[in-house]
């Protein structure tokens, strides 16, 4: 009775959450008129990027700091980019809904060290991110793919989030939770910490060694075959070798 108990909570958990980010992408500004550009020119140099309320963002290195972004006429009256401390903050005044378009583009110059998505984004990169350490963050359904190439990535997902990584990694660490998904099966990691509950997944890879814990519904797929092993699952959650 226990564990259905737990189940059927879990279960509640993941639907509250998806529903709360379809209620989000549902209630967005819809795109209205012709799709326009706009260039907006960044003065400062950054190496964060936090990207907000449901554009879809590519990444791209390139010589100079400037967002491009195409959309309708009355979404790019919307868009705000702000610079703080480093971090570059592409948002807007309400949430974005269906549209032609609403493609923001980011050329950063300098290697980026932390990316945040939430609210139904969309962010990919154009190119490898080789900053030495890489924290990434994605909440609220946002969905992601990245290229990496480093020493240490430290990842968090939640709240229905869906992240792919690909790449080489010497150290990752990750902790989902909230019906989130994490796949990092072609991210080639020596050393693996992995958590996953309240129904989150995650996949990863792992060369030498592996931490993993899951609980609340959550479940680990690793792949690796790594040496050292350090598992710990519960009744409501599963760690599996592949």
């Amino acid at each position: 009775m226990k564990k259905i108990i737990n189940k059927l909570l879990v279960l509640s958990l993941i639907s509250l959450t998806l529903t709360s980010c379809n209620f989000e992408n549902f209630t967005g500004v819809e795109g209205k008129g012709e799709v326009v550009k706009k260039e907006i020119v960044l003065s400062e140099n950054f190496h964060k990027v936090d990207v907000e309320r449901g554009w879809n963002v590519l990444l791209v290195k390139s010589s100079e700091n400037k967002v491009t972004v195409e959309a309708n006429e009355n979404l790019i009256e919307l868009i705000q980019t702000n610079i703080t401390e480093n971090e570059l903050e592409v948002t807007s005044e309400k949430n974005i809904g269906q549209a032609d378009k609403k493609m923001v583009t980011i050329y950063y110059t300098q290697d980026l060290t932390e990316i945040e998505a939430s609210a139904g984004s969309m962010l990919n990169s154009q190119d490898v991110l080789k900053a030495n350490s890489l924290e990434i963050s994605c909440s609220s359904g946002a969905l992601v793919e990245l290229k990496v190439e480093n020493q240490t990535t430290n990842v968090e997902t939640s709240s229905g989030a869906n992240f792919t990584v690909t790449g080489n990694t010497k150290t990752l660490s990750v902790d989902a939770s909230s019906g989130s998904s994490f796949d990092a099966q072609q991210l080639k990691a020596e050393n693996v910490t992995a958590e996953a509950s309240s129904g989150a997944s995650v996949n990863v890879y792992a060369s030498k060694q592996i931490t993993a814990e899951a609980s609340s519904g959550g479940n680990i797929d690793y792949w690796g075959n790594p040496e050292n092993k350090n598992i710990e699952d519960s009744v409501s959650g599963s760690v599996s070798e592949k």
